[in-house]
């Protein structure tokens, strides 16, 4: 029998952007595997196989020997690691809900194991099951999933909600100390079964995230995933790629207040974009069937949807204005301005109302740059900012900007106030921005359990 790639490579990718941010050439685990990682992060719905995933992962896992690799990446931001699953879960009325919607449809977020909901009386227990049995890989793969469902609990009910206990059927690793440290409940290893068990009065828990016309849209996509809706071409990939990286963020205090004035030219921009590819952009990760009955049935309803998805999608509309232009004028003037150093304020702003503590120091006067160097001094600031807040949240915060024969940055975190440390999402991007505009960039641990990020861009040429 053959084979189906039918698995979101969202495990994949975070394994290697874990390796990378060790400074690991991550090439090698995908030999013999007929893909690589330039083709799961390009454009088009990519897909693999368990073999392929397994194959990848074990690899993984024998280069990072003794390290809590599968907590690394279910310790991400929630969205992030479920895709538009979770989406549709933040979105449903109860917790119960957002389980049931979970376990129907987990293979959207490309997990590699199966999930069922047990119920014991007061207690449940969420349960996890090996499609093909691993011992290499057991311990990657629930730690994935428990910490991927534990941190998305958590980012809707508080921080300090945890489960009763964690049932494991392996024995303790050497890192224990990040299980306890993360799941805060009694531990059970070597156990007949993994699961996580909760009282079961928390299924009714209502959740104030909820929005049934939201949750339509992102069911929909998730089944229509699942279905095997295929790669599409042209500008239509591009948009369900970025959708899939970027929709997963959460709207920041500064996409909710400004939500309502975003250029109603990017809507305008996408239909024309697709049009010309002969590809309707509602197609793009939603669900054009969805969409059709929701616009119909319920305008309004179709506006305040609109309105979720664009908070939570800013940054993609921004990065897809980069990558195909859609933000021309109907008589081919220029595009709109692009953001660069002079609007990292924004950036601190919106870091400080959302709570960082961020201290930020400018040396030297500001000298040439050229528009791609400026652009990627911006993005590079605003990404280190969102990954200092999903990765160390509550750590102090430095920004040093020093200009110089070009400019420094330098994006600097303390330790981790909870949760086990972030693996640097993002990382690849930025290097690939840096290198494009001819510069460098450093990123790793900074030896005080913290991270730092420090890129150098040149000054503009002539």
């Amino acid at each position: 029998m053959t084979a189906v790639a039918d698995i979101p490579p969202f495990v994949l990718l975070g394994a290697v952007e874990l390796g990378e941010s060790a400074g690991l050439d991550v090439r090698p685990w995908f030999a013999g595997t007929g893909t690589d990682p330039a083709a799961l992060a390009g454009a088009g719905a990519a897909r693999v196989t368990l073999g392929q995933a397994a194959t990848v992962l074990r690899r993984a896992v024998r280069a990072m020997p003794g390290r809590p690799v599968g907590m690394r990446i279910g310790g991400r931001d929630p969205l992030l690691t479920m895709g538009m699953l979770g989406v549709a879960m933040r979105s449903s009325a109860t917790l119960g809900d957002a389980v049931a919607t979970g376990i129907e449809l987990h293979r959207a977020a490309g997990s590699l194991l199966d999930f069922e909901l047990d119920r014991l009386g007061a207690e449940s227990a969420l349960c996890l099951y090996e499609r093909r049995p691993d011992p290499e890989l057991i311990a990657l793969c629930c730690e994935e999933a428990f910490c991927s469902c534990l941190l998305f609990v958590r980012t809707i009910l508080g921080t300090g909600w945890s489960p009763a206990r964690l049932e494991l059927t392996y024995p303790p690793p050497g890192y224990v100390a990040d299980y306890h440290r993360f799941f805060r409940c009694e531990l059970r290893f070597g156990a007949e079964a993994n699961r996580l068990v909760f009282a079961t009065a928390e299924l009714a828990r209502p959740l104030p995230t909820h929005n049934e016309s939201t949750r339509t849209f992102a069911l929909d996509a998730c089944r229509r995933l699942l279905a095997g809706v295929g790669d599409r071409p042209g500008v239509v990939g591009t948009v369900e790629t970025l959708l899939g990286r970027n929709l997963r963020r959460p709207p920041s205090p500064a996409g909710q207040r400004g939500q309502e004035g975003a250029p109603a030219r990017v809507q305008d921009g996408v239909v024309v974009a697709a049009a010309q590819h002969q590809e309707r952009p509602v197609q793009a990760g939603l669900g054009d069937r969805a969409a059709d009955r929701l616009v119909d049935a319920d305008p309004a309803g179709a506006r305040e949807v609109l309105r979720n998805i664009r908070a939570q999608g800013r940054e993609t509309l921004t990065a897809l204005r980069e990558l195909v232009g859609i933000l021309r004028d109907e008589d081919g003037g220029g595009r709109a301005p692009q953001p660069g150093l002079a609007r990292t304020g924004d950036l601190f702003a919106v870091a400080r109302a959302a709570g960082m503590v961020l201290t930020t120091t400018v040396e030297g006067a500001p000298g040439p740059l050229s528009r791609q160097a400026d652009l990627a001094a911006f993005r590079i600031v605003q990404e280190a900012l969102t990954n200092c807040r999903r990765h160390a949240p509550g750590a102090p915060v430095t920004v040093r900007i020093v200009h110089n024969d070009g400019v420094l940055l330098e994006i600097r975190n303390g330790r981790a106030a909870a949760g086990p440390a972030g693996s640097g999402h993002g990382l690849a991007g930025m290097r690939e921005r840096v290198r494009q505009a001819g510069g460098t960039l450093r990123a790793g641990p900074d030896g005080d359990g913290g991270w730092v990020v420090v890129a150098e861009l040149p000054a503009a040429a002539g």
